[in-house]
Formats: structure tokens, C-alpha cells, sequence
């Protein structure tokens, strides 16, 4: 399994993960998600020199007591060597919900949505989908019914809407 299980103890023992509409519920499917695909070439056996960074952008954070909620925009950069340019590989959007367990963070809900450079095995769960940021019941009675509430997708790009027309879900 590598190290998929290390990444799954960030998560709480409840936690969803939905990446691009494929869903794994608990550690045990969260680590099968992060696994390597069978067949797919490790790291190592890749280019002589090929570093991949994600960058996270544009992130809307908010803590209420023992509940946090990240939305944010992620790019994926590869860099083939010192005198290349570098390149785009896929971008999309992430709507983060966290709560602190005995002292520690750990990720309750995490949405995934891909607009680009999508790995073929989401392809037959893709689909288009807005991320609006989402707020849990915890966060929900902190804020009057009322609220106009603006996530901001990019500089140029806002979604506004109103906290009466907001469910616990997408």
C-alpha cells in the first residue's frame, strides 16, 4: 500500500473524500484512493530529473472554535530540469471542511474538483460542478440567516450567494 495509509491518519475515522465524484468514506477507502494505480510507473522510474509541485492559491479559510473550513484553488507544476520551463499539468478547486480531534486537525470533508488536466480514471465520475464554500451545521448558527457570503474562484471571479439558500451539502 506505500504510504497511502500514512496520508489516510490525516483524515478523522468518519471522514468523506470526494475526488472529482469518486467517493471513499473512512481510512481504509481514502488510503485505496491515494494508492498508485496498478501498472503505473513509480516515481523513481520516471525522467532523470522531473520535480512536481502543487501550488495551493486564493485560499478562503475560516475557524470557528474546533471547526475549520479552506477553499482554495490548486495547480500542479512539473519541472523537467534547472534550464526548462516549467508546465502546467492540472488545475482545480477544494473545499476543505476540518475539525480539531483531541488537539489535532484532522480533515472531516474534502471536495475535489478537477478543470483541468483530469487523470483518465475520473472520467466515466466527472462532472462539471460548482464548489461553493460550504458550511457545516457547526459554522451554520454563528451566522445570521441573511449573510451574503462571496467566494472568491480567482481575481476576476466571484460567487456570491445568500446563507438562507446554503445546505449542509452540495
Amino acid at each position: 500500500m506505500g504510504k497511502a495509509h500514512e496520508l489516510a491518519e490525516y483524515f478523522t475515522e468518519d471522514a468523506v473524500l470526494d475526488v472529482d465524484g469518486v467517493v471513499a468514506k473512512g481510512h481504509a477507502e481514502i488510503a485505496k484512493l491515494y494508492t498508485r494505480p496498478a501498472g503505473a510507473q513509480s516515481p523513481a522510474a520516471q525522467a532523470q530529473y522531473r520535480r512536481g509541485n502543487m501550488l495551493l492559491t486564493n485560499p478562503i479559510i475560516n475557524v470557528q472554535g474546533d471547526v475549520a473550513t479552506a477553499h482554495l484553488i490548486w495547480t500542479g507544476v512539473t519541472n523537467e530540469g534547472v534550464g526548462k520551463p516549467p508546465g502546467v499539468y492540472e488545475q482545480g478547486r477544494e473545499y476543505t471542511e476540518l475539525r480539531k480531534v483531541k488537539g489535532k486537525w484532522l480533515i472531516s470533508r474534502r471536495f475535489i474538483s478537477s478543470d483541468s488536466g483530469l487523470p483518465d480514471r475520473f472520467d466515466a465520475t466527472w462532472e462539471p460542478r460548482e464548489h461553493r464554500c460550504l458550511f457545516n451545521d457547526a459554522l451554520r448558527p454563528k451566522m445570521p440567516l441573511g449573510t451574503d457570503i462571496v467566494c472568491r474562484n480567482g481575481p476576476l471571479a466571484d460567487c456570491r450567494f445568500n446563507i438562507d439558500s446554503v445546505g449542509p451539502e452540495h
